[in-house]
């Protein structure tokens, strides 16, 4: 009987093991199987840097400014009327949904709203928050992401 629970519990054991070192399935084909690390690999690829840079962008931001979502919904459907009968059309051709056009105004008008408030350009505050919020990019391959703002002490010593 003891062995019998042990061989049990050894066996539920190491189904337990085996399936926590499965990588998780995004999607299913018959072309086989697409993992979370073959996506996350791919994306990387694809829309790192750019998807690397709003994301930080954005989380500095919001840090200290703000924009309500009345705001976002104004120039959303002021944009919607602009287009009139072709809005959805116009959303489909550029790759787009109405979550992801919010997504954008809400971007762009948070972008707008620092750059008002502080008083500075896009890139002499990008360059002032990463450095005061000391961003470090871990990942070697996206490391060049921000160089863009970092060089602005060379360029005011030149």
């Amino acid at each position: 009987m003891k062995k019998r629970v042990l061989f049990t519990a050894l066996t539920a054991t190491l189904m337990l093991a085996a399936c926590s070192e499965q990588e998780e399935i995004v999607v299913t084909s018959d072309l086989g199987d697409v993992t979370q690390q073959q996506f996350y690999e791919e994306m990387l690829e694809i829309a790192g840097p750019s998807l690397l840079e709003q994301v930080v962008t954005k989380q500095l931001l919001e840090d200290t400014y703000s924009v309500s979502s009345e705001h976002v919904d104004e120039e959303f459907e002021s944009l919607k009327a602009s287009y009139g009968d072709t809005f959805a059309e116009t959303l489909e051709a550029n790759g787009m949904t109405e979550s992801s056009l919010r997504q954008n105004i809400y971007f762009s008008l948070l972008r707008d709203v620092a750059v008002k408030e502080s008083g500075k350009t896009f890139e002499e505050l990008m360059h002032d928050l990463l450095e005061e919020h000391n961003v470090q990019i871990e990942t070697e391959s996206l490391q060049h992401v921000f160089d863009q703002y970092k060089t602005l002490d060379e360029q005011e010593e030149n």
